[in-house]
């Protein structure tokens, strides 16, 4: 792996945040892809809201919300996650 990029597997669960409706949310991270990712939260967030996850490897990326229940919450990011922060990797 390039020197300076985090393999996708290293970031599972990591504290995030996500902004919604002007408010931070805590939760962690399950899975990311460079274009989207999943999140553990404590409570459901509406299904197309417009989002912010920050994540501090990564950085704070834009998305809406593709799916949410039963204590997770997939983001689909509005741009690919940056290549020189995320090689994305299976594990």
């Amino acid at each position: 792996m390039t020197t300076g990029t985090i393999a996708a597997g290293a970031l599972q669960g990591v504290a995030a945040k996500l902004i919604h409706a002007g408010q931070w949310a805590g939760c962690r991270l399950a899975e990311i892809s460079p274009t989207g990712a999943l999140f553990e939260v404590d409570h459901d967030i509406v299904v197309g809201e417009k989002v912010v996850a920050c994540i501090a490897e990564v950085g704070a990326l834009a998305g809406v919300v593709a799916e949410s229940g039963g204590g997770r919450c997939a983001v689909q990011f509005a741009a690919r996650a940056p290549g020189a922060a995320l090689a994305y990797a299976r594990a």
